[in-house]
């Protein structure tokens, strides 16, 4: 992901070192306020402008015969495809679960079952935001792929083994695990006189979806803090 307060230096080395072909979306973190308007003030919006990367949207691209990819970012609801190609993929960004891999509290209306008829049409569904790779084959013939985190970030990821996915053009995806050997993760200390209050995390997401305006910074909290309030 480039966060969208991604400093110039490494929107520097992303034009530098990525290769020129590469394809997807912006999730929530690679724009301000989690909102796809703001994409212009974000490293996403300079390099998908400098050519760097291609962002995929709902009316599909197709780079190879035969196949097209869709992308949704974050925010977007896929819909169904009317291509007749003979792979049609999805990239979606939104946090999907399967069995044992949601985390405590995750809702239910995104748990992936293998009946699921929500991305009907497509051969494959590659998805982020959940950081945990699993994959669910559907009923109807079609695979979702769900990449999980690419690398380490915290100590609490520590057991999870970042990769890549390789869709083959039998619509079949194949794990491929990094070599993250050389990674070193810095553990966190961990302070038992301050627990951690979710309320925190939700008064920070209403923060993030307060609507643009000339507010001053505290005008800004105060009317978040009475929207959260009334939400609560």
């Amino acid at each position: 992901a480039l966060v969208n307060n991604s400093p110039p230096e490494l929107i520097c080395w992303a034009l530098d070192n990525l290769p020129n072909d590469l394809m997807g979306i912006p999730g929530n973190h690679d724009l301000p306020s989690h909102r796809h308007e703001g994409e212009h003030r974000s490293a996403w919006g300079a390099l998908t402008r400098a050519g760097k990367i291609r962002e995929l949207d709902s009316n599909g691209y197709s780079w190879t015969s035969g196949v097209v990819a869709y992308g949704y970012p974050f925010g977007q609801k896929p819909e169904k495809p009317t291509n007749t190609a003979e792979l049609n993929i999805a990239v979606v960004h939104e946090y999907l679960w399967a069995a044992k891999t949601g985390h405590a509290g995750a809702d239910k209306s995104r748990l992936i079952r293998r009946k699921d008829k929500r991305f009907a049409g497509f051969d494959v569904v590659i998805s982020g935001d959940n950081h945990q790779c699993f994959s669910v084959d559907f009923d109807d013939g079609g695979v979702l792929y769900n990449c999980g985190t690419l690398t380490q970030r915290k100590s609490d990821e520590a057991q999870l083994e970042p990769s890549v996915g390789i869709v083959r053009k039998d619509g079949t995806v194949e794990r491929h695990v990094l070599d993250i050997s050389q990674d070193v993760v810095t553990e966190i200390v961990q302070n038992d006189d301050h627990d951690y209050d979710a309320g925190i995390a939700e008064f920070v997401e209403s923060l993030a979806t307060m609507e643009g305006s000339t507010l001053d910074f505290r005008a800004t909290v105060i009317a978040a803090m009475r929207r959260f309030r009334s939400l609560s």
